[in-house]
């Protein structure tokens, strides 16, 4: 009989087991990867997180790198958002950090003496660096083809600019190179087709042949007074130069106008030089004039704190036409383009303010497009965001250190009051392959290539992550599913991914409990519903009806942290564990006096006698 009584609980043991697996299995809907590392040299170390920062610490020498032999994180290039250099560190070596097409920041420490050859070459997103005092040398193409660069700040130790530095670097607007500076390559800013103003104030006699070759834009150069002779095609193609502050005397500096209009083929009254000068602020202008009748003025203001690093371009496009040999002017437009670098939270305070500058100029109500890298944090105060409420030209593009990216069409916002607890607003995201999709993940999307998303906080505003693919899935349909516990994936979204890469969704809401997950090119999934970027739609050669986008509102409302549904399940497997133990407790209790009734029974019959 007590074999049976054990048995009889040992079954009930195992259903209770068993029940509580299954609540267990309910809240552990997805597996996440681990961060990846490695060494790279003696002395140090790499490691790639979840979130795609790539640190390397350690102390020495990075070593050099080749195309045919990669740095081992090459292998993981798409998955990198930003990057860490730590103290100790001294060198990067050759083509270490080559191709990083999606880092859009990079942190480099005291302790780095130089920057080897094409080390960030081709990292097209990246649009600051910050050199810290202690660097001496940048090598041969450290920068080239960094086209979203906006901004280098070089330290006053550095003494030696390889050629073609910062070639090609398409969206420098001002540079500014140190008198520390003693040896300078050629061609280190050519092709850096948005620079307006650059100060010369190296400690060099002749500016390199090619120096700003194809520099379109450019209006105004300062030399130092130790320069005395400019190298071959050092302008070539500058269309719009035309003002020089010389630092030294007029008959030091004699050579400079001659030198320019011989290269330029311009007559020198065409020339502005200043002499005994200072180097320039900013805040130029420049204009040229097109073959198509119109005359094209950008005027570029840069201020630059410890809080911020801010550059507006103005353009005013305006028709014009020749009467009597005399420029008739016709319409005008104006654009307006604000890059922001911020540094700190005080620096959003200096861009509201440059916004609000655009907007008294903007009087054709134009689209006033701001691109923002925020580089200490992913959260904005509410208070902060509410005051781009009712700014309906103005589109926020926000990058953040990590990588992730969103877009905020100020049009859509609303006022939101501000909680007692000001808590900030994330706009941060991780995402990672799906390496191991479950079997409901294969049940709704198949075969797919699939990415696990999560948002770091909850939103509820219209805001359009940008998701970055890989530019190998452009053209392809993503197609984002939320997870619902019990329930399996529900499809909120399709969009094509844009010729950069990103998949770009309309969202009206996020939760940070809700997993998310993308899937591209779903059998069943009707492309001709899935919104299409603007740089896809230009490619179909014919006129594309725009719909209006419909933002989608998401996440799985929750109760206690759970889900309705997990709720539900949760409440009804706690009651039938109670159920289950109250059985067994009342079994055991009713077996054991019925056991207790037994012997008292053979110990009576024993005491008459029976037995």
């Amino acid at each position: 009989m007590r074999k049976t009584i054990l048995k009889d609980n040992m079954r009930r043991l195992i259903l209770i087991l068993t029940m509580t697996a299954l609540m267990i299995s309910l809240f552990v809907p997805f597996v996440s990867a681990a961060e990846i590392s490695g060494t790279c040299g003696n002395n140090l170390t790499w490691t790639l997180s979840e979130t795609g920062i790539l640190t390397v610490s350690g102390t020495g020498d990075m070593p050099v790198y080749s195309e045919l032999y990669p740095a081992p994180w090459y292998v993981h290039r798409e998955q990198i958002r930003s990057i860490v250099v730590e103290e100790g560190v001294t060198s990067i070596g050759n083509r270490a950090f080559r191709g990083l097409e999606n880092a859009v920041s990079v942190t480099l420490p005291s302790t780095l003496k130089t920057i080897g050859n094409y080390a960030f070459v081709q990292c097209s997103k990246l649009k600051m660096v910050s050199i810290r005092e202690g660097l001496e040398t940048i090598r041969e193409g450290a920068f080239e083809n960094c086209e979203a660069l906006i901004e280098v700040r070089l330290p006053n130790t550095l003494k030696t600019l390889g050629r073609k530095a910062f070639y090609h670097c398409s969206s420098l607007k001002t540079v500014d190179i140190p008198a520390s500076v003693t040896s300078f390559g050629d061609l280190v800013f050519s092709y850096c087709e948005n620079l307006i103003t650059a100060n010369i104030k190296a400690s060099v006699e002749e500016l390199p042949i090619w120096t700003f070759y194809g520099c379109e834009l450019l209006t105004s150069v300062y030399f130092s007074d130790s320069i005395i002779r400019i190298g071959e095609d050092a302008f070539e193609n500058c269309t719009s130069f035309y003002k020089v502050n010389y630092g030294g005397s007029q008959e030091k500096g004699s050579f400079v106008l001659p030198e320019l209009a011989r290269q330029s083929g311009k007559r020198v009254s065409e020339y502005v030089i200043y002499y005994d000068a200072l180097p320039f602020v900013t805040g130029q202008t420049s204009s040229a004039y097109s073959d198509d009748q119109f005359i094209v003025t950008n005027q570029n203001t840069v201020t630059k704190n410890e809080n911020s690093t801010i550059s507006t371009t103005v353009t005013k496009t305006t028709e014009y036409t020749i009467h009597n040999g005399n420029i008739v002017y016709g319409d005008s437009q104006v654009n307006i383009k604000i890059d922001a670098v911020l540094e700190n939270e005080n620096g959003w305070n200096e861009l509201i303010s440059a916004v609000r500058d655009g907007e008294q100029q903007n009087v054709d109500l134009n689209e006033i497009q701001v691109d923002v890298t925020m580089k200490d944090s992913s959260e904005i105060a509410e208070d902060t965001l509410n005051q781009f409420v009712g700014k309906d030209e103005v589109n926020l593009n926000i990058d953040m250190e990590d990588g992730s990216s969103v877009k905020i069409d100020c049009g859509r916002l609303e006022y939101t009051q501000q909680e007692e607890t000001k808590k900030p607003i994330s706009l941060k995201y991780n995402i990672i392959q799906n390496v191991n999709p479950t079997k409901q993940h294969v049940k709704t999307i198949g075969d797919a290539q699939s990415y696990l998303l999560s948002f770091e906080g909850s939103l509820e505003m219209d805001f359009s992550p940008k998701i970055y693919l890989g530019k190998v899935h452009s053209y392809k349909t993503a197609s984002l599913y939320q997870y619902i516990p019990g329930r399996g994936l529900s499809l909120l979204q399709s969009v094509f991914v844009d010729k950069s890469g990103y998949a770009t969704y309309y969202l009206g809401s996020t939760k940070d409990t809700t997993q998310y997950l993308i899937a591209l090119d779903v059998k069943g999934v009707d492309s001709s519903t899935a919104i299409v970027p603007e740089d896809i739609a230009k490619d179909q050669g014919e006129l594309v009806y725009y719909e209006p986008i419909e933002y989608v509102v998401t996440g799985v409302r929750m109760f206690m942290g759970l889900s309705f549904f997990q709720f539900t399940v949760a409440v009804f497997c706690v009651m039938l564990v109670l159920f289950v133990g109250v059985g067994i407790t009342m079994s055991v209790i009713y077996r054991k006096k019925k056991m207790e009734a037994y012997y008292k029974m053979l110990q009576n019959e024993e005491d008459d006698g029976f037995i």
